[in-house]
């Protein structure tokens, strides 16, 4: 039996007004980001009405369940408005499409609520939770690398998102076994087919707003800048994809349960040294 860890909703101020959207020496993992930073715009609010949906269903003798979901949502919460304001930047500092991309996804995301079943969408979030919980373990391994040639600001801005998905990382997957994980294939396949399609939905989302973003940089680049940023963006894209191999696989396993997951000794000692960042009155 695995501890239960502790959730903590956390109210953060970021200083994010006058960042540039390219924010790191490495212009196209910097757009990678900022791509995956659109995301929280609207999977955050659909998750919350996931979860509250789910709520009345949750078995009455897992109380401490329904206490995680409803933590689970005050931290998505502030994750989404966080991120709306970063967007905003973006946007207005010379991506205007970017508006195109986040009407598309809330329309994906109000389709998959009306129109698709509860174990979908619960499956859904909890491939993306897996994908997140995942990335936040690759990120605080890159972290020094990362902060030697970034914008501190963006880069806390991760390290607190990832952090705290990393700590709420069983709830979708505690959620969805309680209410959908008996049987092998109305459980256990049918959860691996919610990481699947979450992986191409938001992988297939976040590359077209980087190959814009990207795009729209090298329009005043030199041939030989854009020839570096090609270069830079296949290797960038090449060491991800063998990263999401493994991460996958290890989501497939039918062993597979987050909770076994441990942070690492700078993700505890991070999330400790925030830990009263309480809520504004």
């Amino acid at each position: 039996m695995n501890a239960r860890t502790t959730i903590t909703p956390r109210y953060p101020t970021f200083q994010l007004k006058d960042i540039e959207p390219r924010w790191s020496r490495n212009g196209e993992m910097a757009h990678s980001y900022n791509a995956a930073a659109m995301v929280p715009c609207q999977i955050e609010p659909y998750l919350v009405r996931v979860m509250l949906k789910a709520l009345p269903l949750i078995p009455a003798d897992r109380p401490e369940l329904r206490e995680d979901v409803e933590t689970f949502n005050k931290q998505e919460v502030e994750h989404a408005k966080q991120h709306i304001a970063f967007y905003k930047i973006l946007r207005d500092k010379g991506y205007p499409r970017l508006a195109e991309f986040d009407k598309k996804l809330a329309a994906d995301y109000k389709h998959f609520f009306q129109n698709k079943s509860l174990q979908f969408n619960i499956a859904y979030a909890e491939g993306f939770e897996a994908m997140g919980s995942a990335g936040a373990e690759t990120f605080f391994q890159v972290l020094p690398l990362l902060e030697r040639g970034a914008d501190q600001r963006a880069v806390d801005l991760w390290k607190w998102h990832l952090a705290e998905e990393f700590e709420h990382r069983r709830v979708c997957f505690d959620l969805y076994q309680a209410l959908f994980g008996r049987g092998l294939f109305r459980g256990y396949f049918y959860r691996c087919y919610g990481f699947i399609y979450a992986c191409f939905h938001l992988t297939r989302y976040m590359q077209g707003i980087a190959d814009y973003m990207i795009e729209t940089d090298r329009e005043s680049m030199t041939p030989e800048q854009v020839a570096k940023s090609k270069a830079r963006l296949k290797n960038y894209r090449r060491n991800l994809r063998k990263s999401n191999l493994k991460q996958a696989l290890a989501v497939f396993s039918p062993f597979y349960n987050p909770s076994k997951k441990t942070a690492s000794p700078e993700m505890v000692d991070y999330l400790g040294s925030i830990s009263a960042w309480e809520k504004p009155a």
